[in-house]
């Protein structure tokens, strides 16, 4: 049950990052540009081209809609470690903007992923002006080998 649900939750991430909660974060996003923004889910601690930067609104919401779910399926939050949202972002301010409401054309390239113990879960999606498309959504199992003495991720 758990590793489909963080792969779901890997999957969410992006999909409410491409949606109708990110239009609080217009404005910043078009000043901005383009970059990579990452944030932590779980501390709703926001990077843009790795410095830190305030948290988005995003980031709130995504975490409520987190904790809500790991609740709501009966899975403790000490079994996360890692819930992070990476987007490589281009966008544009729409002509069609007026005072006060800001429109974006985008190019969004996202990477979900929630990690628990030696797993990982992700899912890659990419959304064009609302265009949207998943990549690839998958798991990742680190196994330590003798031979490398690190970790190696298998396609599981």
């Amino acid at each position: 049950m758990q590793r489909k649900r963080f792969k779901h939750q890997a999957y969410i991430f992006c999909h409410m990052f491409c949606g109708w909660q990110l239009y609080p974060d217009y404005q910043r996003l078009a000043k901005w540009h383009r970059g990579k923004l990452s944030i932590n889910i779980l501390n709703n601690k926001c990077f843009f081209n790795q410095g830190p930067t305030e948290p988005l609104s995003i980031g709130t919401a995504l975490n409520i809609w987190l904790l809500n779910d790991l609740q709501s399926n009966n899975i403790a939050l000490k079994t996360v470690d890692e819930a992070v949202l990476e987007v490589e972002f281009d966008v544009a301010r729409d002509p069609r903007s007026r005072r006060g409401v800001t429109i974006i054309d985008h190019n969004f390239n996202c990477l979900g992923r929630v990690s628990s113990g030696k797993d990982s879960y992700f899912c890659r999606f990419r959304d064009i002006s609302g265009n949207q498309e998943i990549l690839e959504n998958g798991y990742l199992k680190s196994v330590i080998t003798t031979a490398s003495r690190g970790l190696r991720p298998d396609r599981g």
